[in-house]
Parts: structure tokens; C-alpha cells; sequence
């Protein structure tokens, strides 16, 4: 080794001690178990590690000269490892603790593995040409058959980690059958989190919640994106909430996750789907994307009526997915609903916070009016008092426990009636030929 080689070798072993808040002493001694005994006498490498502390005090400014020392010294980055190697620092928290210092400087891991075991195994070589050692088969060589039985006794955490690694491997998990039959991802201010089947995956940027930053949303993005790009996915049930209107880092994402979608070479397979969004445009992004016919359920929260007036562009109800479903239903934010935009779906279903009389006449002429219309469920926060309903539609009551309350319309131009059960907290409506209550 150098004198050169000798030098540089020493200072990162200060400096990633300095980091490390070692001692002198403490320094000292990884540093003869490197070197040796005669290299550097204790005072010298004493007057070196005080100079170093007293020009690198702040912890910003260390991790930044030595990311830079690291950079001009290809060696350096393995000075590291065997400073852990020597202090007994396991393989995984070594890796975190170099990559903390790289940042961008990457080190693959099955290099950071190779040089962390040759030093664990005795040797101090830190010039070794690596390439002259031959490379073990990695995971991702294996035989694809040997591939599938090893999956087949992992876990769908598992799988998102591996699919990660390669594009062999990515492949290989794509070809099977997905572990999961439910999706379920919802974007706050400040976190995303994702689940699959029963597996929850929260990403964000410390255990105390806080603005999130581009890394966390982007291995969100990339773990959502893995699994519905797999063209074998069927999923019962998938749930997409957006609570991101405030925060710019979300906005982000929720774009992202609208052009990932739309880049799909296919339709997604969805039995169920379930948005909670703030605007018609979040839905637009999402459900043309979905196989109409497969899709039976569709459940919208939160959209704001008076906007999708003023966006006619964007209208729901003339999408295949709306009128192909088995079941819609819809929870307005404001209460106010746009009746001349009712789909002529067979069943529907509709979420109120409050329900007017008006509301309900405007309801009666639309179901009236639509020949296809069969049965409707709405529910409802509030609901006009049963006595209000009985003098406004001309019922009668009977005393004493009178639920349900039935009423009767008869379809002018038509043999068709309509019938309203109320309820405490919900109405149904069915529409029968009148020979049929004969």
C-alpha cells in the first residue's frame, strides 16, 4: 500500500467514525486491526482525528465531505465496510448505514454482500480485483420451474420485494396467479397507504407522520403499479380514496397514478369499485380504465354536484362501465343532485346527507320516465319525517308502529307503478306492471 493509499485509507476511517461518534481511542483501535500496529502511531492519528472533528463538528458537513471523499476514492466506500466488519455491525445495518452516506452513489447489494463477507472471512485485501473471483448463480438465474416451487411457499410481501430485484424475476411472478383479490389505497396530505388482501404497506417519510416526500410516493407508486399491470389480475374489489387537493407532493401523485393507468395495454378485471373522490374528473380518470361487463358495483363518495354541473365534458353516465354495472351507487358532498344526468341503469343506488320532498318528486318523474328503471335503494342521514311524507303525498297512517310506510304512484301513459318503502334511514323504490299487484 502507498503512502498515498495509507493516507486516504486513514481518513475515511475518521471521518466515518467522526460520523459514527467514536472516539479517538475507539478509532484507533479499528484502525490497527486494518493496518496494523506500526502504520501510525496514536498520536499522530490522534492530532489527525482532533483536526477532523474541529472542521467537520456539524453532522451535515461530515456526511458531505465524506460522500465526497467516497467518490474520489473507489476504495474508500470498502474502508467502510470493514470498519462495520471489525465492529461487528450486521451486513443489513452496515448497507443502511453506507447508503445513508452515498445518497445517489449507489453500491449494489450483491457487490456491498461480496466485499462484507471477504473481509468477515478474514481477509484485508481492500485492492482485490473482484473480478477475478467467480460469481455464484444469483436468485434470479434459477431455473424458472425451481423459481415457482420457492414462490410457492413465500408471501405476497415477499413477492413485492423480488419483483423489485430484476426484470427476470418481475417476470416470472407476472405469469402467475396474483396473491391478492383486493386492492385498497388511499392518499392523505401526508401518506399513502396500501393494502392488499390483509397486507397494509403505509409509506411515508418517518414513523411521525409528516410531509411526505418524492422517494416514499415513488415506491408507492412502483408497488401499485406492479400489481396492476399483471394482465392475470382479478380483483374482487378495488378502492382508490383521494384526500390530496392541499398537498403539492400528493397532486403529484395522484397525476402519476392517472397516466400509469391510462398507459395499461389493458383493462383492469374489477368485480367492485369503490372512489372516494372530490371531483367527476378523479372519477374520469379511473373508471374508463376498467372492463365494463366485469365491473357489477360502482360506489362514488364525495363528489361535488355543483362542479360536475359546470363540467359536462366529463359526464359519468355516458361511460359503458356506469351503465353495464349491476349496482350504482352515489354519496354526494353537497346533497344536491343533477337529476336530468339519472343513467336508465335497471338497479341504482344513491347516498344522501339530507332529502327534500322536492327531491323526491324530482325523483318519482325521473324513475317515471325511464322504462328500463326496476328497483333504486337510497339512503339517507335525513329524512323527511314519516307524518311530513304522509300529508304531502296524501297517506294514511295507522296508529301505533306504521314502518314501513308504502306509496303508490301509477305511471301516467303507462301500466306501470311505482312503489316507495320508507324506512327510518332509507327508501326503496321498485317499478311493477300493475297486473303483477293484482
Amino acid at each position: 500500500m502507498s503512502a498515498e493509499e495509507q493516507s486516504a485509507v486513514i481518513e475515511t476511517c475518521v471521518l466515518y467514525d467522526i460520523l459514527n461518534w467514536k472516539t479517538a481511542e475507539s478509532s484507533y483501535e479499528t484502525m490497527r486491526q486494518m493496518l496494523g500496529n506500526d502504520m501510525i502511531s496514536f498520536d499522530d492519528y490522534q492530532s489527525i482525528f482532533v483536526k477532523k472533528v474541529q472542521t467537520n463538528w456539524d453532522e451535515t458537513i461530515n456526511r458531505i465531505n465524506l460522500r465526497d471523499f467516497l467518490m474520489t476514492n473507489k476504495f474508500s466506500m470498502r474502508t467502510c465496510i470493514l470498519n462495520d466488519v471489525i465492529n461487528g455491525v450486521s451486513i443489513d445495518r452496515s448497507y443502511r448505514k453506507v447508503l445513508e452516506v452515498v445518497g445517489n452513489i449507489r453500491i449494489s447489494y450483491p457487490t456491498f454482500d461480496f466485499w462484507y463477507y471477504w473481509f468477515y472471512n478474514g481477509k484485508r485485501d481492500l485492492f482485490y480485483d473482484i473480478s477475478k473471483h467467480p460469481r455464484p448463480t444469483t436468485f434470479s438465474q434459477l431455473p424458472v420451474d425451481t423459481l415457482n416451487k420457492i414462490l410457492n411457499y413465500t408471501e405476497f410481501r415477499d413477492h413485492i420485494c423480488l419483483e423489485k430485484v430484476s426484470r427476470g424475476l418481475r417476470s416470472v411472478i407476472s405469469e402467475r396467479t396474483p396473491l391478492y383479490e383486493s386492492i385498497e389505497m388511499i392518499c392523505d396530505d401526508n401518506w399513502i397507504s396500501v393494502s392488499f388482501n390483509d397486507l397494509n404497506i403505509c409509506y411515508r417519510n418517518t414513523a411521525i407522520v409528516s410531509t411526505c416526500l418524492y422517494e416514499p410516493l415513488r415506491g408507492a407508486l412502483r408497488d401499485i403499479m406492479v400489481a396492476l399491470r399483471n394482465p392475470k389480475l382479478h380483483l374482487e374489489s378495488l378502492e382508490i380514496s383521494y384526500h390530496w387537493e392541499k398537498d403539492r407532493e400528493m397532486r403529484w401523485f395522484a397525476e402519476q397514478i392517472k397516466n400509469e393507468i391510462k398507459s395499461l395495454n389493458h383493462q383492469l378485471s374489477v368485480r367492485k369499485i369503490t372512489l372516494k373522490v372530490s371531483n367527476e374528473a378523479q372519477v374520469h380518470a379511473i373508471l374508463p380504465f376498467l372492463k365494463a361487463g366485469i365491473l357489477e358495483e360502482i360506489d362514488i363518495y364525495g363528489i361535488d354536484m355543483f362542479w360536475m354541473q359546470n363540467f359536462g365534458t366529463y359526464n359519468i353516465i355516458q361511460m359503458d362501465q356506469y351503465n353495464k354495472a349491476k349496482l350504482v351507487r352515489i354519496m354526494f358532498s353537497t346533497g344536491f343532485f343533477l337529476f336530468d344526468r339519472i343513467s336508465d341503469a335497471v338497479l341504482c343506488g344513491f347516498k344522501f346527507y339530507c332529502l327534500t320532498m322536492d327531491t323526491l318528486f324530482s325523483l318519482r318523474n325521473i324513475f317515471s320516465r325511464s322504462p328500463t328503471f326496476k328497483h333504486c335503494n337510497i339512503e339517507c342521514v335525513y329524512l323527511p319525517l314519516i307524518e311530513e311524507l304522509a300529508v304531502e303525498l296524501g297517506l294514511r297512517l295507522e296508529p301505533g308502529n306504521y314502518l314501513p310506510v308504502f306509496y303508490q304512484y301509477l305511471i301516467p301513459d303507462s301500466t306501470d307503478v311505482l312503489i316507495y318503502e320508507f324506512w327510518m334511514d332509507h327508501i326503496e323504490i321498485r317499478r311493477v306492471s300493475y297486473m303483477e299487484m293484482l
